[in-house]
């Protein structure tokens, strides 16, 4: 689903800041990953000197409450569902209009009550995958 053309992500919750490797590897211009663990911190770090993408990625360590940058054309978030809704008005501001939305994290149990308020913050639900118990979803913000 990333084209290649999108100038700005938003890993939310970078923890080893794969998903903004991921994301700079397929033709990002640029990524911001952001997470409130020291201890990821320093790993996504690491990993964004060996990926050789560390000039492309702004790393803070900042929850996105307090976050001020806007504006993305994706955002990607590996976190539990508890935090995404909790956060989902903030993940609606910073995004985009037709900006690209990709949540993972979310048990298979608990995926009505994602997609419930996903479309509340409208956000119009593309696809989801499953593999084993756990889904992911592609949305677009309308």
């Amino acid at each position: 689903y990333i084209e290649g053309s999108e100038e700005k992500l938003l890993d939310f919750g970078t923890g080893t800041g794969i998903l903004s490797i991921a994301g700079i590897k397929l033709g990002v211009n640029y990524a911001t990953a952001i997470d409130i663990d020291d201890d990821s911190i320093d790993n996504a770090r690491e990993y964004f000197e060996i990926n050789n993408v560390h000039d492309k990625i702004h790393l803070i360590k900042s929850d996105i409450r307090n976050f001020q940058e806007d504006s993305f054309d994706i955002i990607c978030a590996n976190i539990i569902r508890s935090v995404i809704i909790d956060r989902l008005e903030h993940i609606s501001e910073k995004i985009n209009t037709n900006g690209k939305l990709f949540v993972s994290g979310v048990l298979l149990s608990e995926d009505q009550e994602v997609l419930e308020y996903l479309t509340q913050y409208d956000f119009e639900i593309i696809d989801i995958s499953s593999k084993a118990e756990w889904i992911g979803i592609y949305a677009i913000k309308r």
